[in-house]
């Protein structure tokens, strides 16, 4: 999981604004280069999640006043005809490029809760890029979503300098469960566990976990 921005963070302090340059090359390289088709379409889908999303109306309004809304001091993300400088002018990115690939790797992730957990850092960061009422600059927007979506999930981004704790994989879960139920030979009782095993877990991606219980369970139960 990406950590949470702390608001009125002096974005250039440090090595802030290197890691932040880092961690776009990073995704780029990942991605490769993007076809201007493939990112209006991304920033097309990020856009319609962002106009379906129901959660708190204050972060949505302040989402889309970053993302597109009326010009202030700083340009909104999105059609300001302006490649964002960061590091001090060492990478240049548009913001439709940034929300492309941010969406493109929000849709990557393993598993359902992952994916949605980065589609809500667009939308978190974009709204933490509001401060008294406007924008901050492009490099602290970017790095906002860097934080938010990338670090502690593209290896070798950490602009915080935290630990990440690597959630367990799916596989990983599955054998953690079953190494306690070795002496389980009732299947009713094994998917009661498996339910149990869940609520104690809330980072685990439920239906997959369970067909994979499920599937241990028929062939040896």
């Amino acid at each position: 999981m990406g950590s949470a921005y702390t608001p009125h963070l002096n974005v250039h302090q440090g090595s802030r604004d290197a890691k932040t340059r880092e961690a776009i090359e990073l995704l780029r390289k990942r991605q490769g280069t993007l076809d201007p088709k493939t990112i209006s379409e991304a920033v097309e889908q990020f856009k319609q999640y962002l106009n379906a999303y129901e959660g708190d109306s204050a972060v949505k309004a302040n989402a889309q006043q970053a993302l597109n809304g009326p010009p202030e001091i700083w340009p909104p993300l999105l059609h300001n005809n302006t490649l964002h400088a960061i590091d001090g002018g060492n990478l240049r990115i548009t913001g439709e490029e940034l929300i492309a690939r941010l969406w493109i790797f929000a849709n990557e992730q393993k598993s359902e809760t992952e994916r949605e957990n980065c589609r809500f850092g667009i939308i978190k960061a974009l709204s933490d890029s509001i401060e008294h009422g406007g924008r901050v600059c492009p490099p602290g927007q970017t790095q906002r979503q860097v934080i938010a979506v990338l670090q502690g999930r593209l290896e070798g981004v950490n602009v915080d300098d935290v630990e990440v704790i690597r959630t367990k994989t799916l596989n990983e879960h599955t054998a953690a469960f079953l190494s306690g139920q070795m002496g389980t030979t009732d299947r009713a009782q094994l998917i009661q566990a498996a339910g149990e095993y869940l609520n104690q877990n809330p980072d685990v991606d439920r239906d997959p976990f369970m067909a994979a219980i499920t599937t241990y369970a028929n062939n040896s139960l």
